[in-house]
């Protein structure tokens, strides 16, 4: 009977999602269609460009890998209970200490990516470990720290690029090159180029929730999230469980920000402002309802969305910013915990009264 409760709540909330998206785009259309001279170019362009040409659909992978993961970062956190917003302070470390090994480390090749990835792994778990610490020892708001490690982070990155990797041959505020054998590679498919990255992602999504579904650590820190006062009660250490989801969660954003610098940059330039990865693991994480294999998906959707909207911008005459309508509409849809929730009680009561 559980089982069947649970594929109705499943099947909820995949039909608000479809709604949420179709209502999205109905909206899009309506606003090309009022500011456009050439609205059905423009939509095709939104809706079909980044298949249109392999380094299009390229770019959407792209795109996708660092929000994928720093959404499953986050959705890690959440599975604890604990809001840790820090995912975005821990995708920036977690690049600057990568390109850090990259420039200052000569390695050979295959070892040396491994070596900065780990070092932007520390950097990551560094950076949303301390809320977590906080909050066990001094019962702080780990989403108030974790919010103010994201503008540290920042600001430690850029003391690491101006102290310790500043070109200063470069006309503009940037480390020098990383060495060729710190950067990652890629996977020819076709057409296609498929970065390393991308598969270090699945690996992750996978093992993830293998980790959550089937092990009885994982379900733990499911239930710590859901009731830890019923875990303590049950002899379970709820502080140990809300580390762990820490450091995992700190691990993957900084690994993200480690994968996306090798396998994208040249050099590391200074971060003036949030490169946003880590604010788009969280919407990433809302759309895919912090279940980890719905995570990728998400961040596909968006990252595609993204990429019709900047090719529409540049063939014809609407802006990129209807990106920014579309995403705000699938948020308030996804996140209305009211929508269908009759249709899904009433099935409930339905399937519970059937036996």
């Amino acid at each position: 009977m559980s089982k069947k409760v649970e594929s109705i709540k499943i099947q909820t909330e995949l039909l608000r999602t479809a709604v949420a998206i179709v209502a999205a785009f109905c909206v899009a259309l309506i606003i090309i269609l009022c500011v456009s001279d050439q609205p059905m170019e423009a939509f095709e362009y939104l809706v079909l460009g980044p298949l249109m040409k392999p380094r299009y659909f390229n770019q959407v992978l792209v795109q996708m890998v660092p929000i994928a993961l720093t959404g499953l970062a986050l959705a890690l956190m959440l599975k604890a209970g604990q809001f840790n917003l820090a995912t975005e302070g821990a995708f920036i470390l977690g690049g600057v200490f990568a390109a850090l090994v990259a420039i200052r480390v000569a390695l050979p090749l295959g070892i040396h990516p491994i070596l900065a990835i780990v070092f932007g792994i520390i950097g990551g778990v560094i950076i949303c470990v301390i809320p977590a610490i906080l909050k066990i020892s001094f019962k702080i708001s780990e989403m108030v720290v974790s919010l103010m490690m994201n503008y540290i982070a920042l600001r430690i990155g850029n003391v690491i690029i101006r102290g310790a990797l500043l070109d200063e041959t470069a006309g503009i505020l940037t480390t020098k090159e990383f060495l060729d054998s710190a950067k990652m590679s890629v996977i020819p498919v076709g057409e296609l180029e498929i970065q390393v990255a991308l598969v270090i992602m699945i690996i992750v999504v996978v093992g993830f929730y293998i980790y959550l579904s089937k092990t009885r650590n994982g379900y733990a820190l499911q239930l710590s999230g859901l009731n830890g006062r019923f875990l303590a009660f049950s002899g379970i250490g709820v502080s140990g469980l809300v580390l762990t989801s820490q450091i995992m969660g700190g691990a993957v954003a900084g690994g993200a920000g480690a994968m996306y610098t090798l396998s994208n940059l040249e050099r590391y330039d200074l971060v003036n402002t949030f490169p946003n990865k880590g604010f788009d693991g969280m919407i990433v994480t809302i759309l895919a309802r912090n279940n980890p294999l719905l995570v990728p998906v998400a961040a596909f959707f968006i990252a595609y969305v993204r990429e019709g909207a900047e090719i529409m911008s540049r063939h014809t005459d609407v802006s990129v910013e209807i990106m920014s309508i579309i995403q705000g509409i699938i948020i308030i849809l996804v996140a209305g915990q009211a929508l269908f929730s009759n249709m899904q009680n009433k099935r409930i009561i339905k399937e519970v009264a059937n036996g």
